[in-house]
């Protein structure tokens, strides 16, 4: 499974177009909640905490939209798609 910060509905002109990278739903990805508005992280205190692009790629778990979740084929060299999810967090990893 990969990440995308990106999330792409497959539904929107900009999906249906071929250009997946201008998904309606990436306007939200700065807000800080999931794109259904709730949180799914908390702090000690129970104060929400936001997921830089929806996604909270530091953290040792995660919930993120489905629509952000590529599948991946296993027959892929799993060495070089990590490089490539390396690349697709919001500050990207030394390569």
């Amino acid at each position: 499974m990969l990440m995308s910060f990106i999330p792409a509905c497959g539904q929107c002109r900009w999906c249906s177009s071929g250009q997946s990278y201008l998904c309606d739903n990436g306007a939200y990805t700065m807000r800080g909640p999931q794109l259904d508005g709730t949180f799914r992280v908390h702090d000690k205190k129970s104060n929400d905490v936001g997921q830089f692009c929806l996604l909270g790629t530091f953290s040792e778990y995660t919930v993120i939209p489905d629509i952000s979740a590529i599948r991946l084929d296993p027959a892929y060299d799993m060495t070089k798609v990590c490089i490539v999810g390396a690349r697709s967090r919001p500050v990207s990893a030394p390569l």
